[in-house]
């Protein structure tokens, strides 16, 4: 797979191959020695460069000679570059490019060697003294924008650690690596809180102002320049002010509407803002220029990532095409809000694709974000928590340079280490070569570590168990309401589920403001294999569609239902409402099992708690069986003030000789929290054999093989209390026996 900007983000210091500008002396070994760079004889030119140095001492000869010898960037050329840099600028002080090529061999030589401690700050150091030469001096304040968004990423979260309480080794593992992961999150912060440590949050508040005023100043300067907006983006968003990003990317993208990369980092700031639609549009926008490789790696081959553990072998056996239809179907069935027109779903994937490839690329190895270690884990399960970045022996100091004292950022002979912290479980990352690629510690990772989680093998088997963690952001505010599903017989062999909703009567929901708009209601279920079964769609017009139900003295609901019906099958059920007037959100996803009632096997349905029911009438808002409605109580929550019924349909019934019915009917009422009865109940309708559970019995025949039963409690001689009541039927003819079982909250 060939690598595109967007995967690689080429984020290349803007040194710039600068064209010589010598002093008044110009001498002929250098003229000839230029004559044979351009002929590509290095040789030659390396040797007239020194010899016009040695007879003349000329800056230009220094500064061409400098030039060549920084190329390879081994520590004892960009030594000896260095010598001949600093004699150019010496020779000549106002040379701008002499200026800049000393700066840039400074910071070769800081890499190069731990022994160059202090030549990243000298660089600096250049690049300001440029800027007083020529304020307007682009280079210097993109490479020294660049150098502070660096160190502000370096010290930002970042403590330096005492060496000697370092650890070394991974933990011992239980075999439960959702504990284990639990309990070495706790096992962190009881050692983080007690290990002496350095913050250097101050330091990294200062270079983000000096990083932010560069690399402003540099837009204003040259506003086509890509890479600085990028350093600008990763600024802004570490230091969490993504919104900052929005209008510098939307003034780039007016001159530049080809840069698909520059739609794409919009919408992650969108994203980030929660501005979801607009984040949509721009993504879409970057899609429509990606090639088609580029389309593939971050539609297919992320999504892949998430899939794999679930499809274990399955994707071997697929075609490309099938492999894309899969992948469409788990988006669609893992969207949290399927009423919008986009999928906030595949929004955060995109996100979590764009900041990988931002935050995690490694250019100089050819590695995309998203396809690193640290990429992975986000693509999975988000933005931690909070970032502790551990830098053992890592030490700011004051250095005095050319008459300055300047704070610089020591190395170390111990690896730069990163701790993800999720609400239940912890990562650690550790750049163990140096080279910005940090990976997941395992136990034979070099060095030793702050806190030693053996976070590979964790990770490795975490991520069956758990493949992807997302928790949904929407654009408007989210509101609550009450939802209880019931389950009954319907025609042709499918089963009818029945929706109850009530909202807060006091809640701003229930205000004609809010309903001026009306409110979108949506039902979905997916199958096992993603395929979408029901989908419905409708909008709520009139809050006075909502029936009032008084649960108790201090509360009022509103409630309404709504009825799916589909065949019997397992899968993914979504429950969903839109208020249109604010974005305000409710949506409920989850696993659901769809019962079957229409085979012959003896059944009943699941028992509704209503408070009220009545026969040949309708209603708004009542369910309606047969001749019968009724109206639920979603929060199953009773006084002495509400009326009490319960419903529930019988199913197969087998005829006796007589071709009737006959089977007996028991309700048993119990206190959820003791099991045991109250005494002033036994009045009432007394107490079973165990004497532990007040039942009444009743027999009944009927000619109706489905027969439809209700019948009223009254509980105004119960305590207070939850209260299980359960409700069994034996048919007479067979034998054979049905229960089903409801919560009551009597108030």
């Amino acid at each position: 797979m060939s690598l595109s900007k967007y995967a690689i983000l080429m984020l290349s210091i803007p040194y710039s191959v600068i064209a010589s500008q010598p002093d008044t002396t110009k001498t002929r070994e250098y003229i000839r020695a230029i004559e044979s760079l351009q002929k590509k004889d290095t040789t030659n030119a390396i040797s007239l460069l020194h010899e016009s140095i040695k007879q003349n001492n000329d800056a230009a000869s220094c500064y061409e000679l400098a030039k060549i010898l920084s190329i390879h960037k081994t520590h004892s050329d960009l030594t000896e570059a260095l010598k001949y840099s600093r004699r150019a600028v010496e020779l000549d002080g106002k040379n701008i490019p002499y200026r800049l090529l000393l700066a840039r061999i400074r910071e070769d030589l800081f890499y190069a060697s731990f022994i160059n401690l202090e030549e990243r700050s000298a660089a600096k150091i250049e690049y300001e003294k440029i800027l007083e030469i020529d304020s307007t001096c682009a280079e210097a304040f993109s490479n020294l924008g660049r150098l502070h968004q660096e160190d502000f990423h370096k010290y930002f979260n970042s403590f330096n650690v005492d060496p000697g309480n370092t650890q070394q080794g991974g933990p011992t593992k239980s075999g439960d690596v959702v504990n284990d992961l639990s309990r070495a999150r706790e096992s962190f912060f009881q050692k983080f809180d007690t290990t002496p440590k350095l913050s250097m949050m101050d330091n990294a508040e200062s270079d983000f102002k000096e990083a932010e005023n560069s690399l402003l100043k540099v837009i204003s300067i040259r506003p086509d320049a890509f890479d600085n907006y990028l350093l600008l983006a990763k600024l802004y968003i570490e230091g969490q002010q993504p919104s900052k990003i929005i209008s510098h990317f939307k003034n780039y993208i007016e001159r530049h509407k080809e840069n698909k990369d520059a739609y794409m980092y919009l919408g992650l700031a969108y994203y980030m803002v929660h501005e979801n639609e607009k984040a949509n549009k721009e993504f879409q926008n970057a899609l429509v220029l990606f090639s088609q490789q580029e389309v593939e790696e971050l539609k297919i081959s992320t999504a892949r990532l998430l899939l794999e553990p679930i499809m274990k072998d399955k994707f071997s056996k697929m075609t490309d095409e099938e492999i894309a239809a899969t992948i469409s179907r788990y988006w669609s069935m893992n969207d949290p809000l399927l009423l919008t027109t986009y999928n906030e779903s595949i929004l955060e994937h995109y996100s979590r694709a764009a900041y990988s490839n931002l935050f995690f690329s490694v250019p100089k190895l050819n590695l995309i974000g998203w396809k690193t270690e640290r990429g992975e884990t986000l693509i999975r399960y988000g933005y931690p928590q909070q970032v502790i970045k551990m830098r053992p022996n890592v030490l700011v100091k004051e250095w005095p340079i050319g008459g300055r004292i300047s704070k610089y950022i020591g190395t170390s002979d111990q690896p730069g280490v990163e701790i993800w912290i999720y609400p239940e479980k912890i990562f650690q990352f550790v750049d163990e070569y140096r080279n910005t690629n940090y990976t997941l510690l395992t136990p034979n990772s070099k060095g030793n570590y702050f806190f030693p989680t053996a976070s590979f093998d964790s990770f490795t088997s975490y991520k069956t168990i758990k493949p992807r963690e997302y928790l949904p952001t929407f654009e408007g505010p989210s509101f609550n309401l009450t939802l209880t599903k019931y389950q009954l017989k319907a025609d042709n062999g499918l089963t009818d589920t029945y929706f109850v909703y009530g909202i807060d009567a006091t809640d701003s929901l229930t205000t004609q403001d809010k309903f001026s708009q009306g409110i979108d209601l949506g039902i979905y279920f997916f199958d096992e294999m993603f395929n979408s079964k029901y989908k419905k769609k409708t909008t709520i017009q009139n809050i006075n569609s909502f029936a009032k139900i008084h649960v108790d003295n201090n509360r009022d609901i509103l409630v309404s239902t709504s009825l799916f019906t589909v065949e019997p099958t397992s899968g993914s059920l979504a429950f969903e409402m839109l208020r249109k007037k604010d974005n305000g959100v409710f949506s409920n996803h989850s696993r659901f099992e769809i019962k079957e009632f229409a085979n012959i096997d003896f059944n009943m349905s699941d028992i509704i708690v209503c408070v009220d029911l009545i026969v040949n009438e309708r209603r708004d808002s009542y369910i309606h069986r047969g001749n019968i409605s009724f109206l639920p109580n979603p929060t199953k929550s009773f006084s002495k003030n509400n009326q009490l019924y319960l419903y529930y349909e019988i199913y197969n019934l087998k005829l006796n000789t007589n071709k009737l019915t006959d089977f007996e009917q028991k309700i048993t009422i119990q206190r959820k929290e003791e099991g045991g009865v109250i005494n002033s109940l036994l009045s009432v309708v007394g107490l079973d054999k165990e004497g532990k559970k007040i039942a009444l019995t009743s027999k009944y025949q009927t000619q109706e093989k489905d027969p439809q039963m209700y019948l009223q409690l009254d509980m105004s001689k119960y305590e207070p209390g939850e209260y299980l009541v359960t409700v069994s039927i034996k048919d007479i003819v067979t034998g054979k026996e049905v229960s089903n079982q409801t919560e009551i909250n009597w108030q």
